[in-house]
C-alpha cells in the first residue's frame, strides 16, 4: 500500500536537483518536469482531508502533503510561468524539495 501511494511524490521529487531525472523520463516518452508536478499536486488531486481514505491513510499525511504544496505555490506565485530551471534554482526549491522528502519518508514507513 505504500509503495502505491508514495510512487508518484518519489518519482516527482528526485533529490534537490530533478532536472535529470525529468529529462530521463522524457527521453522514454513520460510527460515530466515542473509543469506535470504543478498539475499532478493542485489540478489532479487535492491531496487534502477529502482524500483520507482513497489516496492517504490519514490527516497527517493531508498535512505532509499540504505542506508541500504550501512551499511549491510561493514558487509558483512569484514564476507564474517559469519553467524547470527557473524553479530548481529559485531560492525557495530547497525548502518544496525537503518538504517533500520530508512526507515521502513518513508515507513510505506506513
Amino acid at each position: 500500500m505504500a509503495t502505491r501511494r508514495t510512487a508518484c511524490l518519489s518519482r516527482r521529487t528526485v533529490g534537490p536537483d530533478p532536472r535529470q531525472a525529468w529529462a530521463s523520463e522524457r527521453r522514454q516518452g513520460q510527460i515530466a518536469g515542473i509543469d506535470e508536478v504543478i498539475h499532478f499536486l493542485f489540478d489532479d488531486h487535492d491531496f487534502d482531508e477529502t482524500e483520507v481514505g482513497e489516496c492517504l491513510l490519514d490527516k497527517s499525511e493531508a498535512a505532509l502533503v499540504q505542506t508541500v504544496k504550501r512551499e511549491l505555490d510561493r514558487i509558483i506565485q512569484e514564476l507564474p510561468k517559469g519553467g524547470d530551471d527557473e524553479y530548481v534554482v529559485h531560492p525557495n526549491w530547497p525548502t518544496v524539495t525537503a518538504a517533500a522528502v520530508a512526507a515521502h519518508s513518513a508515507m513510505s514507513r506506513r
